[in-house]
C-alpha cells in the first residue's frame, strides 16, 4: 500500500515455546557480528514488517528468515538457526519461497537475498537441507552449529545463558550473563 510505513513493534512477552531458538539465533548473531564483522542486522520482525504483503498473504508468514545481515563484502544474507525437525515439504517450501525470492524482479514487494545462510543443530536436518539446496549450492550455505560455533573459538565468548529460564531479560536489565565456554 503506497505511503503506508510499517513499524516493528516490540515483543510484549517471551514466548517460552521460542526460547532457545531465539537465544541461539541471537548468539549467532553476537558472534557473526564480533568475528566476521557483519553489520545491519535486522531481526524477523523487520523483514516482516517491510515486506508485509510478501510474508502476509499466500502462507509466507512462516517464511521470514529469524535474520537478516550485511556482509562486509555487502551483501544481504538471510539466516536461519534450524532447531527443530521439520517436515521434509516445510524445507522444500522454505527452500522454495528463498529461490522465489531471489528470482523476483519487484524488490519493493519481496525480498531480494544474496545469498541464506542456515545452521542446523540436528545432523538430519543438515543432510535434508543440503540434498534440498544442492543444485541452488552458490546461493545456499548450509552447515552444523558445531562447526559454526567452531570457527569463532576463543577461550570466552559471551553468550546469554539459557539455562537459567526464570530469568526473563527485564530480570537481567540489560546485562549479558558471561559464561566461560570451552570448545574442546
Amino acid at each position: 500500500m503506497c505511503g503506508r510505513i510499517e513499524v516493528t513493534k516490540p515483543a510484549q512477552r517471551i514466548d517460552v515455546r521460542t526460547f532457545d531458538h531465539d537465544v541461539s539465533v541471537m548468539n549467532s548473531r553476537l558472534l557473526l557480528e564480533e568475528f566476521e564483522k557483519v553489520c545491519d542486522w535486522q531481526s524477523d520482525r523487520q523483514p516482516k514488517a517491510i515486506y508485509y504483503y510478501y510474508f502476509q498473504t499466500g502462507g509466507n508468514r512462516d517464511a521470514a528468515p529469524d535474520g537478516v545481515y550485511k556482509s562486509i563484502s555487502g551483501k544481504l544474507i538471510a539466516f536461519e538457526y534450524e532447531i527443530a525437525q521439520k517436515s521434509m515439504k516445510k524445507y522444500q517450501d522454505k527452500i522454495r519461497k528463498y529461490v522465489n525470492c531471489k528470482r523476483q524482479n519487484n524488490f519493493e514487494s519481496s525480498p531480494k537475498f544474496d545469498h541464506v545462510h542456515i545452521v542446523c543443530e540436528k545432523e538430519s536436518v543438515y543432510k535434508m537441507l543440503l540434498k534440498f539446496t544442492l543444485i541452488y549450492k552458490n546461493y545456499f550455505k548450509i552447515e552444523m552449529s558445531s562447526n559454526f560455533l567452531k570457527r569463532f573459538q576463543k577461550d570466552e565468548v559471551n553468550f546469554v545463558s539459557p539455562m537459567n529460564c526464570s530469568r526473563t531479560p527485564l530480570e537481567i536489565n540489560g546485562q549479558l550473563e558471561t559464561m566461560k565456554v570451552d570448545f574442546f
